[in-house]
């Protein structure tokens, strides 16, 4: 099977095979020197609904990256704002 990845967000992937006609919502995609590995997830001929999936456990991710960010640097993870119940002197960092 030789995939061609369309979309990448952190260890997720969304991906095409030639061979099948099929597209794949892979877990746990991480590349290697000799290629990659990774977990299919889901399966189909019908592009609509294996991006559907891919953008929505996209999304889920991203969103508890950027909420633990926020927390670290003294934030609401849920609205970016500052939030009144953290600790005087919250440790910030700034993540890439």
């Amino acid at each position: 099977m030789q995939l061609k990845i369309i979309a990448i967000a952190g260890p997720l992937a969304y991906a095409y095979d030639d061979d099948s006609g099929q597209y794949h919502f892979l877990t746990d995609y991480q590349p290697t020197e000799s290629g990659c590995t990774y977990v299919i997830s889901s399966t189909s001929a019908n592009p609509l609904l294996v991006w559907t999936l891919y953008w929505q456990m996209a999304d889920c991710y991203m969103r508890r990256r950027i909420g633990a960010a926020l927390e670290k640097q003294g934030m609401s993870p849920y609205t970016g704002e500052p939030n009144k119940n953290a600790a005087e002197g919250s440790e910030k960092v700034n993540e890439d």
